[in-house]
């Protein structure tokens, strides 16, 4: 897999991965719980798609200030915070379902507080990545994480369907709260080096400060390739992020079991996992990872659509073989995703001085996240007036446009590493 060294042998970074591991797990619980609540509350993908997308508004608008407090104090601070709170609010669905007062608009708030909690933790994270490991480690550290993300995704989501199924959704709820408090509290005994700067006590002159700071910042990226890679990520992300609303809805309304989630999710996972072994094995440059790993994810995109269609009407016939092929052409097409995803992760990490990494990391997250309203409605709505393997069609169609056009942009970047 990945040089074990990295946590062998640097024992800040061992416990920043024991962190996002712990947390990581709970994310995948969490990932089939939430979606499959929503549908058990309300049997729209609709309202699936607007609960998500105003999951998506705090991190889009909040992503200024994130940044802004993520470059002025100590980032081990945050990523403490951010865990125990995400705790918390995870915990008032079990907790309101147990005092029967559970409902799609308190799923909404609780998806909302858990965006903005984790906008800190995610960019705390990636902002203290190079500063443990230097920047000849960063490919490496990014698929590292990455690839045990979705390693302990492969249990995560089958433990999910099972508890589901099983013995009820609030446990997945309850599972996942835990691991946030357990993800804090390892997050609590590393060293992360970070000499904290003035804040200014004036709200009017925070807020100056805060303006001024992230003009400085948006000028860097604009005039580096971190510009490029949000341009690419519009297309990208309205043809990717609908994919979670699809799996969910082929799961609750062709197959009518958790279960199926689980599987297509797991699938997912492996090829997360293949993908994060391989960005580390090919010998192409950044930039090329980045095209080509969206041209994998259309290609398959497109196969699982076409087939789909064809086969829909045998599915109740030859339910386990239809499902298990579909598992392999979701597996093949998450393939890309990570040798995408590292790569260019570790362009903006390259790009981004440290002193204006935190607000660079939040604009670029931020900007990259204003097509996920839209696409989370885009996919809610198109899966409420048709066939969901027409919409994967659809979606794949985008990727492969989104590939030709990231390989036609950054053929004119002057990054070479």
């Amino acid at each position: 897999m990945v040089n074990l060294g990295l946590v062998s042998k640097n024992k800040d970074f061992a416990l920043l991965w024991a962190s996002h591991l712990t947390s990581s797990f709970g994310d995948g619980l969490r990932r089939i719980a939430l979606p499959w609540l929503v549908y058990m509350l309300t049997g729209s993908p609709l309202q699936l798609g607007i609960s998500f997308a105003l999951s998506s508004i705090p991190s889009i608008l909040g992503s200024p200030v994130t940044g802004y407090y993520v470059d002025k104090i100590s980032r081990k601070k945050i990523l403490f915070l951010s865990c125990v709170s995400n705790g918390l609010i995870v915990l008032l669905i079990p907790v309101s379902e147990m005092m029967g007062f559970l409902n799609i608009y308190l799923i909404y708030v609780v998806m909302i507080s858990l965006s903005m909690a984790s906008s800190f933790f995610y960019e705390a994270r990636f902002s203290v990545i190079p500063d443990l490991v230097g920047e000849d480690k960063l490919d490496e550290a990014n698929s590292f994480l990455y690839s045990n993300k979705a390693l302990i995704s492969l249990f995560s989501v089958v433990l999910a369907g099972f508890l589901i199924e099983f013995i009820g959704i609030r446990f997945a709820f309850v599972f996942d709260s835990i691991t946030f408090f357990l993800a804090g509290g390892i997050i609590s005994l590393a060293a992360i080096p970070y000499k904290e700067k003035t804040i200014p006590k004036k709200l009017t002159d925070k807020i100056s400060d805060i303006l001024e700071e992230n003009k400085i910042a948006f000028k860097k990226m604009r005039h580096t390739i971190v510009g490029k890679i949000v341009l690419i990520g519009f297309p990208l992300n309205i043809a990717s992020v609908p994919f979670i609303l699809v799996f969910t809805h082929i799961a609750h309304e062709i197959f009518g079991i958790a279960v199926v989630l689980s599987a297509l999710l797991v699938a997912e996972s492996f090829g997360r996992l293949l993908g994060n072994y391989a960005v580390n094995k090919v010998t192409w440059n950044k930039i090329t990872k980045c095209w080509i790993g969206i041209f994998i994810m259309a290609v398959f995109a497109l196969m699982i659509g076409g087939i789909g269609l064809l086969l829909y009407d045998f599915i109740p016939l030859y339910t386990a073989p239809i499902l298990f092929g579909l598992s392999i052409l979701v597996f093949l097409m998450y393939i890309g995703q990570p040798i995408m995803n590292v790569a260019s992760d570790s362009i903006v990490q390259i790009a981004a001085p440290d002193k204006h990494r935190g607000k660079i990391l939040s604009l670029s997250d931020g900007l990259l996240m204003i097509p996920f309203p839209f696409a989370y409605l885009f996919g809610g709505f198109l899966l409420d007036r048709y066939n969901p393997f027409v919409v994967i069609l659809l979606l794949g169609f985008i990727l492969l446009l989104t590939g030709f056009f990231a390989r036609i942009l950054y053929q004119s970047s002057d990054f070479t590493n």
